[in-house]
């Protein structure tokens, strides 16, 4: 992490720990100053702030959004109940755990480093942060609500949310997509800062790796074959190549049903049949198995999903999009095999081998995300709730059935 004292490694883009930083040290600075107007210079205000303060503004109260509790239908889902800053912004678990303890259909993907990713989703539905904002509010297992109307109608209740659209935007409600668009500006500075890799590629100053890693590296981009798809280039290493990629994970417990599954599917659950895969999944939550073929309807597709990111997979244990692998080393145990298959030919590492793998995707964790997790919490309690247009929170209920 660059923290103003220390060089960042050259060619390090990572801004997410002093973004979010900057944008606590001028909260208050923005509050006051747009509270202080009256109301028709307040209205265009946002137009006239530099755009790096407006900038800011988006980012907190993207922040604000990110936090929120009341934004849920029992006041007890936010979106880092699932997206756990202290839990490099995952959430440990295999599924997902949602609303009165709804279990998800996939694991919980990290966030840290999300903007270099692109489509989002296991199964690449939404194309922008923008666009993957809006699905969990209205999704019944997560934020549970009825709809945008009914967001709209909770942000508009906080007095608190008309300073922060004022900054943000110079006006004081919110359309949803611009609550969406500052989800995504808050999402988008979520970066742990340089790990012990890229400190290692600094052309000016290079760092080098402990000897296993630097030994896991060389496999890595060499015999393992694991570059092939988790990039690495001499000039960046964004270890994914945001495409699909079908390892068989899950697939195992519908074989019998899966003629059945794929009727189901092609008759009216993917975007190919007219339906989007969003709501095919609520629907029919056994269709998620088949990954990017609900999106796209092509059979190449079955049990296609995207290839992760590994930066801080070390800290974002259980691995694939069920949450079905416990470690890193199984993690590494199951790539090779898969890479043997795709060969022809079995991929043969030692156990030494695969620790030195595991070295190395050790050295890819961030050295900012403890300070990037107390930041971002702070960021969100810059400005006090302004609730006293907002509904007593009702008693605890009992949660509901776990749904599978």
């Amino acid at each position: 992490m660059n923290d103003g004292k220390t060089k960042a490694p050259d060619g390090w883009r990572g801004i997410g720990v002093a973004a979010v930083r900057a944008a606590l040290a001028i909260a208050a600075c923005i509050a006051a100053c747009v509270a202080a107007l009256p109301p028709a210079a307040a209205a265009g205000g946002a137009a006239d702030l530099p755009a790096s303060r407006r900038e800011d503004a988006l980012v907190r109260l993207g922040a604000r959004l990110f936090f929120d509790q009341s934004l849920s239908a029992d006041g007890r889902v936010s979106c880092a109940s699932c997206h756990v800053p202290e839990r490099a912004f995952s959430d440990g678990l295999p599924l997902a755990r949602g609303l009165r303890g709804a279990v998800g259909l996939r694991n919980t993907p990290s966030l840290i480093g999300v903007a270099q990713h692109a489509p989002l989703f296991w199964d690449g539905r939404r194309e922008t942060l923008e666009a993957q904002a809006a699905d969990p509010f209205v999704h019944p297992g997560e934020h549970g609500l009825a709809s945008p109307a009914q967001l709209l109608g909770k942000l508009r209740a906080d007095r608190s949310y008309r300073t922060l659209a004022r900054a943000a935007y110079g006006r004081d409600h919110l359309s949803a997509q611009q609550a969406y668009a500052a989800l995504a500006a808050f999402q988008r500075g979520l970066d742990a800062g340089p790990s012990a890799f890229d400190r290692s590629r600094d052309r000016h100053h290079p760092q080098p790796l402990p000897a296993a890693a630097a030994r896991g590296l060389a496999l890595f981009t060499g015999h393992a074959r694991c570059a092939e798809c988790h990039l690495v280039a001499p000039g960046a290493a964004p270890l994914t190549d945001n495409r699909f990629h079908a390892l068989g994970v899950g697939l195992g417990p519908l074989a019998d049903r899966m003629p059945q599954l794929l009727r189901r599917a092609m008759a009216r659950g993917t975007a190919a049949a007219g339906e989007d895969a969003g709501k095919a999944l609520v629907r029919d939550p056994e269709l998620a198995a088949l990954g990017r073929f609900i999106v796209t309807g092509d059979p190449q597709d079955i049990g296609a999903f995207r290839t992760p990111g590994l930066r801080n997979a070390a800290v974002t244990a259980p691995y694939m999009h069920d949450g079905s692998i416990a470690t890193l080393g199984d993690a590494v145990a199951h790539e090779i095999h898969y890479r043997g298959l795709q060969a022809g030919r079995p991929l043969i590492l030692t156990q030494d081998e695969q620790a030195d793998l595991v070295a190395f995707l050790e050295s890819l964790t961030g050295e900012g995300r403890d300070r990037l997790a107390r930041d971002s919490r702070d960021l969100a309690r810059a400005v006090p709730r302004g609730s006293p247009l907002r509904p007593r929170p009702r008693e605890a209920r009992q949660p509901a059935p776990a749904r599978r």
